[in-house]
């Protein structure tokens, strides 16, 4: 890889893989192009778009508009725009990955930060693009080719007697490269119950030719931690889990004229062993979990000036679990999609996509979207889209039982309508698109104009899935199809890289749920942010990149809380960094979840390697 040598790593509280290390080096955009593009290009939307590289203390957690439910350092949850931690879509290069068996392991994701090119976040209704569950939004994760020979070193230290290292080593040649990257973690917790150990493999290889490419991603993780009240918010319960994943991704792209043919294929295993007293004095319950998926899929595009940019293909998802009390169950789908984007005049743009999900057992679920843009002045375009999208039950919601939760069989899949209008003022972006935020000011880091975006939306939902009590006597969360429910939002976000080598980022969301419907208490339907604001300076002072983030946020019926970090780092030698840096510095308490306490300040330090 390019090593910039002013460049260091993020602290990333594992709110995505769990990992610490923010490499350097990595790109501000997509590497696949097309992906950009539809993303982008196809949507006709700015993109938000989080470079995973160097001397940036913007967390993981604090990616734009993004929620991050945090339960620990080694399981946190995705939200956008007032939906669940079921409504957000993880994707690994544009695939999805969400796991079956329930939304709370999106997050086990088997690659290190040595593989992270960005993180990618697109809010919004992308049923259409992506297939079930992008209610709230996607994230995506791009990960990097193996182009160039390198190696990274990376070890740190600090509070909880927390100890890292992640070792990462690439090979490259003119046609071919391999990256294989290690990392082991542990801690010992800043409350009791809350230990943790966790260790990745990985393997990233790829190869290309005259006629296209070929790229694989091959992981491995487990996680073994306290799950102090996890899941029993409040009651005392001294738990402890304990996951393994397994990922196998493979996709290539062959061109032959104006046509490029995409077949992929995407496999994953996860499995999960949960005791709810570790003491064994309250309960013995012991639950063990295992579920596979796996998904094939072959896509054909092409653009041309007559007809603009076109996409079409077919999907097939196997989704199957094992489980001591789930019991087993499969279920299928089979999936078709298109979309097409075509500038119309010199300033108007549409672009439109359709996706067909044919679920075993039941009829199938029509999704799309259809946007339009206008370019109103230099740099400033108006935009407006309206998207169909669905979620599918997870095997959780169900099939699970205990003697406080019930699932229900029952239960029919969520559907959203997603109308949005928006302003942004963007800059130019790799690939002929366009980006603002993040995106442009990191690209440029120096003496870039301003860019900003501003989104309302609304989303009406029917038969949103929660875990509900109907009356205080009730003693079980049953999981049901609420009726239906209104959500009214906005966003913006800015960017200004004002003086070189100074970066500063501000971004604020806004959502009001309104459930129409008289249920006593919902387990999850308020526990999303009302008002979520995050800011960030970068700087580099001659000896290293330096930088601050703060967020505030704020939850319906519960005060608001700020937590801020900061990092600073120094180059000692031509490749060697030494770094201080530290989470919620000012040491606040406060709870993403009610009942499960957040750490207070968290200090590392430790020294990077790269050559």
């Amino acid at each position: 890889m390019a090593i910039r040598k002013n460049a260091v790593r993020l602290l990333a509280v594992s709110a995505i893989l769990a990992l610490p290390l923010r490499r350097a080096g990595a790109q501000a955009f997509f590497y696949d192009p097309y992906f950009a593009q539809r993303l982008a290009a196809r949507l006709k939307r700015p993109l938000s778009v989080r470079p995973f590289e160097s001397g940036d203390v913007l967390q993981a957690e604090n990616l734009p508009g993004v929620d991050m439910q945090s339960r620990s350092a080694m399981q946190s949850d995705f939200s956008m725009r007032g939906a669940s931690f079921q409504d957000v879509l993880v994707l690994l290069e544009g695939r999805r990955i969400n796991d079956p068996q329930t939304g709370h392991f999106n997050s086990d994701i088997p690659v290190t930060a040595a593989d992270i090119g960005s993180i990618d976040v697109l809010p919004g209704a992308e049923s259409a693009l992506f297939g079930p569950d992008a209610i709230g939004g996607a994230v995506n994760l791009s990960l990097r080719r193996p182009e160039r020979t390198e190696r990274l070193l990376d070890v740190q230290g600090g509070s909880h007697r927390s100890l890292s290292g992640l070792v990462s080593v690439t090979e490259a040649a003119d046609s071919a490269g391999l990256r294989i990257s290690a990392e082991d973690r542990t801690s010992d917790g800043f409350r009791e119950d809350t230990d943790f150990r966790l260790r990745t493999l990985s393997a990233r290889p790829a190869w290309k030719a005259d006629f296209g490419r070929l790229d694989g991603t091959f992981g491995y993780q487990e996680k073994d931690f306290g799950a102090n009240d996890f899941y029993t918010p409040g009651l005392g319960y001294l738990s402890r889990e304990r996951t393994r994943t397994w990922l196998a991704d493979a996709g290539s792209e062959i061109e032959f004229g104006p046509w490029t043919l995409r077949p992929d294929l995407l496999w994953r295993r996860h499995y999960d062993r949960f005791v709810l007293d570790e003491t064994g004095v309250r309960s013995s319950s012991v639950n063990e979990h295992r579920d596979d998926m796996a998904v094939p899929s072959l896509s054909l595009r092409r653009e041309d000036e007559a007809w603009g940019r076109q996409g079409v293909g077919a999907e097939y998802g196997h989704e199957e679990i094992r489980s001591t009390n789930i019991g087993s169950h499969l279920r299928r789908r089979a999936s078709v999609f298109l979309d097409q984007a075509k500038d119309l005049t010199d300033k108007a743009s549409a672009g439109a996509a359709f996706r067909l999900d044919a679920f075993e057992g039941r009829s199938a679920d029509p999704t799309g979207s259809l946007a339009l843009r206008w370019k109103a002045a230099k740099r400033q375009f108006l935009r407006a889209s309206a998207a169909r999208s669905v979620r599918l039950p997870s095997f959780t919601e169900l099939y699970y039982a205990d003697p406080t939760t019930q699932g229900n069989a029952s239960l029919s899949p969520e559907e959203a309508w997603t109308y949005e209008i928006g302003w942004s003022l963007e800059s130019e972006a790799p690939q002929g698109g366009s980006c603002t935020g993040v995106c442009a000011a990191d690209r440029s880091f120096a003496n870039a104009p301003p860019v900003a975006s501003i989104s309302f939306f609304r989303r009406d939902e029917q038969g949103f899935i929660d875990w509900i009590r109907r009356s205080p006597s009730q003693s079980k969360w049953t999981a049901e199809n609420v009726t239906d429910a209104r959500v009214l939002g906005a966003e913006c976000s800015a960017a200004w890289a004002f003086i070189p080598s100074t970066r500063l980022t501000a971004n604020y969301a806004y959502a009001d749920r309104n459930v129409q419907s008289e249920v006593y208490n919902y387990k999850y339907g308020v526990n999303y942010a009302r008002h979520l604001i995050q800011t960030g300076l970068r700087w580099d002072s001659g000896v290293g990149p330096q930088s601050v983030s703060a967020a505030f946020k704020k939850k319906p019926g519960r005060p608001g809380w700020m937590s801020v970090d900061a990092r600073a780092s120094w180059r000692l030698l031509s490749g060697l960094t030494c770094f201080v840096e530290g989470s919620n510095i000012l040491d606040k308490k406060y709870e993403e979840i009610e009942g499960i306490p957040q750490p207070g300040n968290w200090l590392q330090a430790g020294l990077q390697l790269e050559w």
